[in-house]
């Protein structure tokens, strides 16, 4: 064989170990993409809760659509990171599940708060006959297929690598923008304006991509530890670092207003949490304000602090601090449905445990218990505490795997903050990771944003980071240049 065939089949060979080297990126490139497409499904259809808004037509349709686009693309996945997740969710799902399988008239008798249903039958004549657990079961359905948005999360984030994931970063903080001027257009608009993306929600409020406030004010308070986790990202050089630090200043100033302005009491508090805990992500360094004489430097703190308070100043004097004034002026805690509930939705848990009596059966279930003085013309569709909601629906099986999760989330907590000081860059997504889905699981203690589709999606992304490693290959100093001083 001559010089030239030798040298023509090396190149061949080449050519040909190029493309199969970049058939792996280009898959995860398509993936990337499609997730980002679902994810987009999410933010305009999967801001509320209710199992007949009319975006779930062709969200969950999607999320099907989405995790067959994603097995159709060749390339490697990535499920060993994620193989906890994928345990958790399933579990979850599949106890869902078990819930619609049909059982002995003699057995669903003797499930705990069953009697009523059973002598109502008896009392009509009517025989007994084959019942699954829960007392929905078309509800019970509903919530099954709520689970298919975070698992075609799942699927994406399982098919893209670590990397990919963190990519997901901007993504995410341009929702957050997106919502939130969003909300400020719906400030002035009338009650049918395009603007509101649903026709039952919080009425008068800055909603955004929602239709509760609550959920707006969730996902604002997430945006200040995502922010933090921004500006610590590698950048290309430290004048890059620098409008990228500034950058953040500026969004952060956008959304500090709104905190006020959605009117969500519990924001407030959430967004609180957000800023303390985006400062305490990394150890504070001044790189940022290098060149600066003493003076300005003194300048820049003394504004950092001054002005979330004239922020706040100019609200209130405006009025438009909706927040403040729920919480000090116009309503008393103690008068609201949630707390004058709150008694009762735990006899309901008590009575149905340990079984619980179905996903998705809360409202038919509370209003077999309500009592007639209660009756008015608001409507409680929920516990406003997914802790005691998930204990009726799921019983103790629920409490299981939730107790499952909060060990998974304490230990990979643990990993991305010990040692504290110079984090890796998958430390840092991580610890932003923790810090979102403890915002997002301590609002579920007043309200029930997981229940939403976007909030949902946003917590899976999350878990995602939280679950990637390992956390100390790198140094702050060599994976972060420059870092964020605070």
């Amino acid at each position: 064989m001559s010089q030239v065939e030798t040298g023509g089949e090396a190149r061949h060979n080449g050519a040909q170990g190029a493309s199969r080297a970049a058939t792996p990126v280009t898959g995860e490139r398509a993936r990337f993409w499609i997730l980002i497409i679902f994810l987009l499904f999410c933010a305009l259809g999967g801001g509320a809760s209710r199992t007949d808004v009319l975006s779930l037509i062709y969200l969950r349709p999607a999320a099907v659509l989405c995790i067959f686009g994603l097995l159709a693309v060749r390339g490697p996945w990535h499920f060993r990171e994620l193989r906890a997740l994928f345990i958790l969710l399933g579990t979850m799902a599949a106890l869902v599940a078990l819930q619609l399988v049909p059982l002995p008239p003699g057995m669903w008798q003797m499930l705990p708060g069953r009697a009523p249903y059973a002598e109502a039958a008896a009392a009509l004549g009517i025989a007994q006959p084959w019942r699954p657990l829960t007392l929905t079961p078309d509800l019970t359905i509903a919530s099954l297929l709520d689970f298919l948005p975070p698992f075609a999360v799942l699927f994406g984030l399982a098919g893209i690598p670590g990397s990919r994931r963190q990519a997901l970063l901007p993504f995410m903080l341009c929702l957050i923008c997106a919502s939130a001027v969003l909300g400020i257009l719906q400030l002035n608009s009338p009650a049918d304006s395009p603007v509101f993306l649903y026709q039952i929600r919080h009425e008068g409020s800055a909603v955004g991509l929602f239709a509760n406030r609550n959920h707006q004010a969730a996902l604002i308070a997430i945006a200040f530890p995502l922010l933090r986790l921004w500006t610590l990202t590698p950048a290309s050089g430290a004048s890059h670092a620098r409008n990228r630090f500034w950058v953040a200043i500026g969004i952060a100033l956008l959304l500090l207003p709104m905190v006020l302005v959605v009117g969500s009491r519990a924001g407030m508090g959430l967004a609180a949490l957000g800023i303390v805990a985006a400062a305490l992500m990394a150890p504070s360094r001044g790189d940022l304000l290098q060149g600066l004489t003493v003076r300005a430097r003194r300048f820049v703190k003394l504004a950092g602090l001054a002005t979330p308070l004239s922020l706040l100043v100019l609200a209130v004097a405006l009025g438009r601090a909706v927040s403040v004034q729920r919480l000090f002026l116009l309503e008393n805690a103690d008068n609201e449905v949630r707390l004058a509930n709150a008694p009762l939705t735990l006899r309901i848990a008590r009575d149905f445990f340990p079984f619980g009596a179905g996903f998705g059966s809360f409202d038919p279930v509370f209003r077999t218990y309500e009592p007639d003085q209660a009756l008015s013309p608001l409507y409680f569709n929920h516990a406003h505490h997914d802790l005691v909601e998930l204990v009726i629906s799921g019983g103790l099986p629920a409490l299981l795997g939730l107790l499952a999760f909060m060990l998974w989330w304490l230990w990979r907590g643990w990993s991305a903050f010990v040692p504290y000081r110079a984090p890796s860059v998958s430390a840092l997504f991580a610890r932003a990771g923790v810090i979102a889905t403890l915002i997002l699981l301590l609002a579920s203690l007043v309200d029930y944003p997981l229940r939403t589709p976007l909030l949902g999606v946003v917590f899976v992304i999350a878990c995602a980071w939280i679950s990637r490693g390992p956390m100390r290959q790198n140094g702050l100093k060599t994976a972060i240049r420059p870092p964020l001083a605070f």
